[in-house]
């Protein structure tokens, strides 16, 4: 009876899956206690995440179809989980022939989906490209795409229409940016830009799923095909200068994949987040106006 349930259950979870693929998931449809690290009051975490960090910092998560989801709340609980790679791994080699619609052929590669000894050789070839001195010749072009976006933002608003920020400023500006950074050629820009946003739609059907992230990553793959050929001065090109014969295009296409997963979704959120809290606080916006860092004025702000 068991193994019969068992099986009902896998099977259940596979068509549940790729229905979700095909039309979208729905979160609404979840069990409201397993949405509560979702929800948020304003921007803040609702306040029935902290009961639940004092109450169980470990605690398992109200899914279906047998799914095992864990949350971890408590912070001594959550740097044991962090740092013990053996007992929790990011490989994503672990999934493959477990998780639904998990194969090897859609493992994103690079550090989110590694564990030592491979993520420190990895790292290694990546940490060196990230000093502030490698970083500061992004400064123009950084400069050139936020006053462009701020000019598209003008244009749009004439005659006093109302202007979408994320669409035309949050999203971009990273998407843009990291397109500097990897090399990608200017052509092929709003491709990656679609890329980058479809992969964080979690309502968005297929292409928010694993789909999205195959996608991404052969995308990447053809930009790092074309970095082989000639390397240019960012980020891809200086590592293949280095460490080409030390890192094979998949890995490379990993490591790139994890530039756009760690700097498009955050900083997109920040941009937002940060005009929302300058719009709610006077005092915050007045002193990243002025470019004070006098703390004892206001909110701490970082100084222009």
């Amino acid at each position: 009876m068991l193994r019969i349930k068992s099986k009902l259950t896998s099977w259940l979870t596979r068509l549940y899956l790729a229905r979700a693929s095909r039309r979208g998931f729905d979160l609404e449809k979840l069990p409201e206690a397993a949405l509560v690290p979702l929800r948020r009051n304003g921007l803040d975490p609702v306040a029935e995440l902290g009961e639940i960090r004092r109450r169980e910092p470990v605690s398992k998560l109200p899914v279906p179809f047998g799914v095992t989801i864990w949350l971890v709340t408590g912070y001594a609980e959550a740097r044991a989980v962090l740092s013990d790679a053996k007992a929790f791994s990011n490989d994503f080699g672990n999934l493959v022939g477990k998780a639904p619609g998990a194969t090897a052929e859609q493992n994103p590669g690079g550090l989110g989906f590694a564990d030592p000894p491979h993520h420190t050789r990895l790292r290694k070839m990546l940490q060196p490209e990230f000093t502030a001195r490698r970083l500061k010749r992004l400064t123009p072009n950084i400069d050139a795409i936020i006053k462009r976006q701020l000019d598209e933002m003008d244009a749009a608003g004439k005659d006093g229409r109302p202007v979408d920020l994320v669409e035309h400023f949050a999203l971009p500006i990273p998407s843009l940016v990291i397109c500097d950074l990897l090399g990608v050629d200017y052509g092929r820009r709003d491709e990656f830009q679609r890329l980058a946003m479809q992969r964080f739609d979690l309502i968005g059907g297929t292409m928010g799923t694993l789909d999205a992230i195959s996608e991404s990553l052969e995308f990447l793959l053809g930009v790092v095909r074309e970095q082989r050929k000639n390397p240019g001065d960012d980020l891809l090109g200086m590592i293949i200068r280095e460490h080409g014969d030390d890192i094979d295009d998949r890995e490379l296409a990993g490591l790139a994949d994890g530039v756009l997963t760690g700097g498009f979704e955050t900083t997109a959120s920040m941009l937002a987040l940060g005009t929302m809290g300058g719009v709610r606080d006077p005092q915050a916006r007045e002193n990243v106006s002025n470019g004070s860092a006098d703390d004892t004025a206001g909110p701490p702000c970082v100084a222009g």
